[in-house]
């Protein structure tokens, strides 16, 4: 859920990228990229579907077709492995490329960053007061 939410969040960077037309035989509602806070617990598994078959990369491979051919067929908890990680590995590509993602995982390795070095200069205060304690 929180996957779909955050690629949706940016939508209008989604449609410049490109969204395909879904095909008329996968007997969707959805045929464009639904607004982040439609998604649910109860309907992610169907708003998956539907943004998996908008977005071009899904069409690139044939283990990408054969797993969006297996969605239609089957709800997503019962896809095997692979088709899962076909699937969720553009989608996870795809939401690396949103500019709000790329910056929240920015701003965290800049905190990372800054919270490893204050943790450094205290463990380099605690040995200096220990020295001088003896």
């Amino acid at each position: 859920v929180r996957l779909l939410r955050a690629l949706l969040a940016d939508t209008e960077q989604l449609r410049r990228a490109g969204q395909l037309p879904p095909p008329l035989d996968a007997g969707m509602v959805v045929q464009q990229l639904p607004p982040p806070g439609v998604v649910s617990a109860a309907n992610w598994p169907e708003v998956l579907r539907a943004v998996l078959w908008l977005l071009p990369e899904l069409h690139e491979t044939e283990e990408s077709r054969s797993a969006l051919a297996a969605l239609q067929r089957s709800d997503y908890p019962d896809l095997s492995v692979a088709h899962k990680l076909a699937l969720l590995t553009p989608l996870t590509e795809r939401c690396l490329s949103v500019e709000t993602i790329r910056q929240e995982l920015a701003d965290n390795e800049s905190r990372r960053k800054e919270l490893a070095r204050e943790l450094r200069e205290k463990q380099q205060a605690l040995k200096r007061d220990e020295r001088e304690a003896k």
